[in-house]
């Protein structure tokens, strides 16, 4: 056990006594066992409802997946406004250069200081809902860095591109070791989200749902837990969905190959990102430098729920999208919980409209949060060719 009760990183894949992610030095690990849950008392209202929480982000080095469109976007731009140094996801190099584009904007208009959250250009109805599919939509995969350290703004605030397909354990273990290798990091928000009507597996052989919506902020998070604690106040901010109520995890088939329903899927992923939350407030324990969020955007209007193509699910949510918030809404709600000093130290909160709520009977399991923990950590060790 480290000081300041964080917990030693290390340790194999799948093992019982404090898995890591991977077990080889300079792979993306996970936190070993920490005594105690971690906190998770009541928070109410913090600021105004909708708006952005002060300056907080001015310079802080951040991490954003699902950037491209949608929540994820919105969110880039809020961050962008005030000031934070952005490393933005992309699976496509073109429309992750388009997003840097209007982050770059978004930061002038901010002074690169600030600013009060405006209407995003951009960020209302493209893609996205609990961020966007695999980040980008159907672009070519790539790896690696674009043309990055791009200057932002009168205040000096900086954004990088990194491009990774996250349905691949591989890429995102190379893109947290690409990331931690800068240093410290402030904030990371899994914003990623894939919704999929029939059954697609990646090329390691995951169910795409589950590997983007919440194996990737698995190995996102576990690889970057150093460069987290490293800056005094890490914030992890992991997008779910009311989704998650109805959901249950498939512990015998979680990747639904016998049966698959698209949405039965999707809300297993939504409630395995609660139980992530939740096992890894209790892993990092009281005292920690990080604090680790679940955020429900709540119904927002994206085009999340479309880009599988013509179905009854994209009719019902062509419908449904239109009384959703725009998503600007949940990217001020996001910039709060990464921002907000009252928050430090609440670590597994699951946050709505503002405020803690409770999450659904499954999603406080503690067995079931740590037998997720194990059988993700199989599934990446496999994919890392280490199980």
């Amino acid at each position: 056990m480290r000081k300041g009760g964080q917990p030693e990183l290390s340790g194999r894949a799948g093992s019982l006594g404090g898995p890591g992610l991977a077990g080889e030095a300079g792979r993306a690990r996970g936190p070993g066992l920490a005594g105690g849950p971690g906190r998770a008392g009541g928070l109410g209202l913090v600021g105004e409802q909708g708006r952005a929480g002060g300056l907080g982000l001015a310079g802080k080095r951040c991490l954003l997946t699902g950037a491209t469109s949608g929540i994820g976007l919105a969110t880039a731009l809020e961050f962008a406004r005030q000031g934070a140094n952005l490393i933005i996801v992309a699976r496509d190099r073109a429309r992750g250069e388009e997003a840097l584009a209007a982050v770059r904007a978004a930061a002038l208009e901010g002074g690169g200081i600030g600013g009060a959250s405006g209407k995003a250009a951009g960020g209302g109805g493209r893609d996205g809902g609990g961020g966007d599919p695999n980040s980008d939509g159907r672009g070519a995969a790539g790896g690696g860095l674009s043309d990055g350290g791009d200057r932002l703004g009168d205040g000096g605030a900086a954004s990088t591109l990194e491009l990774a397909d996250l349905s691949s354990m591989r890429e995102c273990d190379a893109l947290a070791r690409r990331v931690a290798a800068g240093g410290g990091l402030d904030v990371l928000v899994n914003c990623a989200g894939l919704f999929a009507t029939r059954h697609v597996s990646s090329h390691e052989g995951i169910e795409r749902q589950f590997a983007v919506n919440h194996l990737a902020s698995f190995v996102l998070t576990g690889g970057l837990l150093s460069s987290l604690e490293a800056s005094g106040d890490g914030r992890v901010i992991v997008v779910s969905s009311d989704s998650h109520r109805p959901g249950r995890i498939h512990w015998a088939d979680p990747g639904m190959g016998r049966f698959y329903f698209g949405l039965v899927a999707y809300e297993q992923s939504k409630l395995a990102n609660v139980l992530f939350v939740k096992e890894l407030a209790r892993r990092l324990g009281p005292g920690s430098a990080i604090t680790v969020f679940a955020l429900d955007p709540g119904l927002v209007d994206t085009a999340m729920g479309n880009k599988a193509g013509p179905s009854p699910s994209s009719l019902v949510w062509s419908l449904r999208r239109r009384a959703g918030t725009p998503p600007e809404v949940p990217a001020a709600a996001i910039a709060q919980l990464a921002s907000e000093p009252a928050l430090r130290g609440r670590s597994g909160l699951y946050w709505k409209d503002g405020r803690e709520v409770e999450p659904s009977r499954r999603a406080k399991d503690p067995d079931g949060a740590q037998r997720l923990w194990k059988l993700s950590a199989s599934l990446v060790a496999r994919a890392l060719g280490e199980g």
